[in-house]
């Protein structure tokens, strides 16, 4: 668990994941898994091409496969800390995602994700942005009708992305 939440998202995460299944995709050690539960999910999928630990909790459903293996609806995405390359299927389970949680950090010299990441989530409408210094959570909604202004950490990956893929 890269960062850890502030208070103040840990608030914002609460009244959003209370009552729902969440897709966590790229679960890792289920340390988020657990920490959604422990805000009030009803129950968290754990997608991930491997797991780390081997633990009991009925209400986390291990799902170990890649993301291009794993075809199944997604009312809500939960991503944290993704990797800064192309990962084959986490865009289209994103899509199929009614809305998308990030967590991570693009500012103050990090980066997590890639180019084809954050243009399907510039493509989305903002419900809540929460910027902390260790990490920012970013709540997104379905498809934005209208332009709309970029955050900061959509910024600086559009300007990461350039310096190490294009040398710019």
């Amino acid at each position: 668990m890269y960062g850890g939440l502030s208070a103040s998202q840990e608030k914002v995460l609460g009244r959003l994941v209370r009552g729902r299944v969440v897709t966590d995709l790229g679960a890792g050690d289920c340390g988020y898994a657990r920490k959604l539960l422990d805000l009030g999910a009803q129950r968290v999928v754990a997608v991930d091409k491997s797991f780390y630990h081997s633990f009991a909790d009925p209400r986390i459903e291990l799902v170990e496969r890649y993301f291009r293996d794993f075809e199944d609806d997604i009312d809500l995405a939960f991503v944290s800390w993704p990797v800064n390359w192309s990962t084959p299927g986490l865009v289209p389970a994103l899509e199929r995602a009614s809305q998308v949680v990030y967590l991570g950090k693009t500012t103050g010299g990090l980066m997590c994700g890639w180019d084809g990441f954050w243009r399907h989530l510039q493509g989305r409408s903002v419900l809540s942005y929460h910027p902390e210094p260790t990490n920012s959570l970013i709540v997104y909604d379905g498809a934005c009708l209208t332009a709309r202004d970029l955050l900061a950490d959509e910024k600086a990956a559009i300007a990461t992305d350039r310096i190490i893929h294009f040398g710019l």
